[in-house]
């Protein structure tokens, strides 16, 4: 019998993969992140039999398997962005919990897609009194001796 776990998925019984990585498991495992907005890399590793350590073994050797894998995790953001609204509309649920679910979403959606997601950080140089910077252009000479000299 499968066991139930807090977050509603269930985990079989895995045959042991031996860190053999297969296409159909591969496969596998990224059809996890764009078809649930909360699996985590950890839950479907665990789910399809090979550890997290195993997981990121394969990332640090195959360049192909780090563009599949971003672009699974996009789309679970945008899964994650368009259940934010369900859960925003669910009458069932008091407000709180709307709250602490659609923050937590949010969070993650800007780390996996930060500029799309992001809050936007926008920088202002002013110089004195909140007016423009200053620039001023500086010459300097170093003389045969070593002397510096502003020629301005």
């Amino acid at each position: 019998m499968p066991k139930q776990i807090s977050t509603g998925y269930q985990f079989v019984k895995n045959q042991k993969t031996n860190g053999k990585k297969t296409p159909k498991l591969i496969d596998s495992i990224l059809a996890e992140f764009e078809e649930s907005s909360s699996m985590a890399t950890r839950e479907a590793c665990k789910k399809h039999g090979i550890s997290l350590t195993i997981w990121n073994r394969w990332l640090n050797q195959d360049e192909e398997l780090v563009e599949r894998y971003a672009r699974a995790k996009e789309a679970q953001s945008e899964l994650m962005v368009n259940e934010m609204i369900s859960i925003s509309d669910d009458p069932d649920l008091d407000a709180n919990s709307k709250r602490v679910m659609v923050d937590t979403r949010k969070w993650i959606a800007s780390k996996l897609k930060p500029k799309k997601y992001g809050d936007k950080v926008q920088q202002e140089i002013t110089g004195s009194d909140n007016g423009p910077v200053k620039i001023e252009l500086v010459n300097f000479v170093i003389g045969d001796n070593g002397n510096v000299k502003n020629t301005k």
